[in-house]
């Protein structure tokens, strides 16, 4: 083969290199574009998305379960007892968001009901200058916990808080009232 001939497979095989480079930006030229103008864009997000958890104070019971759930130990929980009650309340609670998984296994372990005490939000975003800023305290968890809508009115998870309980059964005591759990119905005996 000569070298003319080599000449003119290289230029063919270079042109059609390029027609089949350029086949799809061609193809995707005319299709409506994907690109946000992030920050003032927002993606939409699923419903089910696992972003930075947040903390309700009041609601939660400083039970400790989502420290043990945590896979990488990033939650820390300081709780007292409430005088002359059985109930717990929170005093202090942290998150690493920085080494954080996202992984949700502490909202899963969370038994407070109607709502959840620890529940993750759609917040994703994690920039910051140094380390120390990714440690969230209580109060930056409250504002998180509340930038998800909850689907029960206020009053009535908030009914349920420790506090209020340890009210209750206070002024249950206080007036000479057992606060026991009901009883369990007895097993028939079998003849």
């Amino acid at each position: 083969m000569g070298l003319l001939a080599r000449l003119r497979d290289d230029i063919f095989n270079t042109f059609v290199s390029i027609m089949k480079g350029h086949q799809v930006t061609w193809r995707n030229m005319w299709r409506e574009r994907q690109t946000l103008q992030y920050p003032d864009e927002r993606p939409q997000l699923p419903e089910r998305y696992r972003g930075i958890p947040g903390v309700h104070p009041e609601l939660c019971i400083a039970c400790g379960a989502c420290v043990k759930a945590c896979p990488v130990g990033v939650i820390s929980v300081e709780g007292r007892k409430i005088p002359g009650t059985k109930h717990r309340e929170l005093v202090r609670y942290t998150i690493e968001a920085g080494r954080c998984m996202f992984c949700g296994l502490c909202q899963e372990a969370c038994p407070t009901k109607p709502v959840k005490a620890l529940r993750m939000s759609n917040m994703f975003e994690l920039a910051a200058g140094n380390k120390r800023s990714l440690i969230l305290e209580l109060p930056q968890l409250e504002a998180i916990w509340h930038t998800k809508p909850v689907e029960i009115p206020e009053e009535e998870y908030l009914a349920a808080t420790p506090r209020k309980l340890a009210e209750r059964d206070l002024a249950a005591a206080a007036a000479g009232e057992k606060t026991e759990k009901p009883a369990k119905p007895a097993k028939e005996a079998t003849s």
